[in-house]
């Protein structure tokens, strides 16, 4: 089964102590706007025991810090009713802190919201790495009655709602939790009256492997309000059931489909490949001549394994002004590991023109191709991306170039009927 990552942001009710002197109403004011806010019993409604289920909880109220909102307010839309990750304001667009100084936002910041994040992501890639595939439940519930800082106050609302993110949300996901509601007796909106559903930035918009749905949950199906004492009613224990059918019912849809479009994994951390020594000889003060430059190449090259497949090489010049420039000069190769967790390997001997030394480089490891030269293509897309370079861009014409002839290549052999040939040092077909 897919991995799922349930991320519960709204939850909690806690004010930390050293947050507590930042708020400008009394204790009262403040329940009733933690009483409000919170999506209260969200953590229980949407826990699920079942094996690859990952939680990742935000421990304080948002009223202290919201993980769900983007950190700079230029990006945040509700940052303009002072809703942005660090609340000014309430649910009733009343002034609950005053303004931050930035010091003191970078404490909140750094203390609570970009861990939360890291932990997140983390939790995706670790996902990525075992399944090649992600589902993220972003777990919410609001109110029957808007609320006066509510973006939309039509009325009346559904049993829940779903929330999309573009290419993270299928629209096959969506149907998935449509038609199961549908069974339920449940009325589910489609990013009304809430919408969006949270994505790591580091996959934001560019790996659909990633998927996100968020579910909200309308709480008179399963709680009320007695002052600012949040209740279960007798609805608690159908409405957690619902609801996890639902997780159910997406994460079965997602992973048939995980099945049937097989997804590569690419890891682009470090790694440790054991022929890669050190080649030049110890420093000698005494002597005044550099080592060899195509010496010190050739013996790198046969330090490689034999089944290593040569990539290409790139050479290209970078100029950042008159009279100073770089030159690089990349050769690539592809292993095959065995016995490991990955399959395949693309590592580089790289010149290091502002050392005058060509140094060892692992560049990323992945499994899941279908051969040799779609793994060689795959890899070398996922290190250019990460260098953020355009390949189309004429600046990086040479790593387009060699981009293409790799993704020719794969798309050749893809195509090509087997045959039976001789044993031979495989070939990328340079």
């Amino acid at each position: 089964m897919i991995p799922v990552i349930l991320h519960i942001p709204h939850a909690s009710t806690v004010i930390p102590s050293e947050c507590r002197a930042d708020f400008v109403i009394d204790d009262a004011a403040l329940r009733q706007h933690l009483a409000a806010s919170t999506d209260h019993f969200t953590d229980e409604l949407f826990a699920l025991s079942a094996r690859g289920v990952t939680t990742v909880a935000f421990p304080i109220s948002r009223l202290a810090v919201d993980p769900e909102r983007f950190e700079l307010d230029a990006q945040e839309p509700m940052a303009a009713r002072g809703l942005g990750v660090l609340y000014e304001r309430g649910h009733n667009g009343e002034r609950i802190r005053a303004p931050l100084l930035a010091e003191r936002r970078a404490w909140y910041l750094d203390r609570w919201y970009r861990p939360h994040h890291a932990a997140l992501e983390a939790a995706v890639e670790r996902a990525l790495a075992s399944h090649g595939r992600a589902l993220i439940i972003d777990c919410h519930s609001y109110p029957d009655t808007p609320l006066a800082v509510d973006l939309d106050k039509s009325t009346p609302r559904p049993n829940g709602c779903l929330g999309t993110s573009g290419i993270h949300t299928p629209r096959w996901l969506v149907d998935a939790g449509l038609g199961f509601a549908a069974q339920q007796g449940w009325t589910l909106g489609v990013d009304k009256p809430y919408a969006g559903t949270i994505i790591p930035m580091r996959y934001f918009d560019s790996d659909a492997r990633v998927m996100s749905v968020m579910i909200e949950v309308n709480r008179k199906l399963y709680m009320t309000l007695d002052g600012d004492t949040a209740r279960k009613s007798s609805g608690f224990e159908e409405t957690r059931r619902i609801v996890q059918g639902l997780i159910a019912a997406m994460r079965a849809e997602a992973t048939k489909r995980g099945a049937a479009e097989r997804q590569p994994v690419i890891s682009l951390s470090a790694f440790d490949c054991w022929f890669m020594k050190d080649p030049y000889p110890e420093d000698d003060d005494e002597s005044e001549v550099d080592p060899d430059r195509g010496e010190i190449f050739e013996k790198m090259e046969e330090s490689l394994p034999k089944s290593a497949i040569p990539l290409g090489r790139l050479d290209d010049e970078i100029a950042d002004r008159p009279c100073l420039s770089w030159e690089i000069e990349e050769h690539f190769y592809l292993l095959r590991l065995r016995a490991q967790k990955f399959e395949w390997a693309l590592v580089r001997i790289h010149w290091d023109d502002n050392w005058g030394r060509y140094e060892w480089e692992n560049d990323a490891r992945g499994s899941g191709f279908k051969n040799a030269d779609d793994a060689a293509y795959q890899l070398m897309k996922a290190v250019i991306k990460s260098w953020n370079m355009d390949e189309d861009a004429e600046d990086y014409e040479p790593y387009g170039a060699l981009l293409d002839r790799l993704k020719r290549v794969a798309e050749t052999q893809a195509t090509r009927k087997p045959r039976k040939r001789k044993a031979q040092r495989p070939s990328a077909g340079e």
